[in-house]
């Protein structure tokens, strides 16, 4: 689903705002998981899953997941380019940081090395 004419959960609208360029080029599409109160922002090569409204619950996931700390860093950037950083921002500072917070709650060592970027810690 690229298309968002009626949104059905309040992250839709500002998560298709903040990824317009992307989505009108295909670069990332949302879908709506009704069944888990969720949407994902899909891309090639990661995933981002947001659960709940207000965020209860987000990670990120890659097709290739790294294992070191350096490996992740590494695998983040390659991975997200920098308007899926300044988008993923721009919705984190829209949110007052929940999003940030939600990955760094996940205590998966990749969403939590997002979220020190997301904050300029990482």
């Amino acid at each position: 689903m690229t298309s968002l004419d009626a949104p059905e959960h309040p992250l839709q609208e500002i998560l298709s705002t903040s990824f317009a360029d992307l989505i009108e080029r295909g670069a990332v599409e949302l879908v709506l998981l009704t069944g888990e109160d969720a949407v994902e922002v899909q891309a090639d090569e990661w995933t981002l899953h947001i659960g709940g409204w207000p965020i209860r619950l987000a990670f990120i996931a890659l097709d290739d997941e790294p294992g070191t700390d350096e490996e992740r860093a590494g695998a983040l950037n390659a991975a997200l380019g920098p308007q899926d950083l300044a988008a993923l921002r721009d919705i984190d500072a829209g949110l007052d940081e929940q999003l940030s917070d939600a990955l760094r709650a996940s205590r998966d060592p990749l969403s939590v090395a997002l979220a020190a970027v997301l904050r300029g810690d990482g």
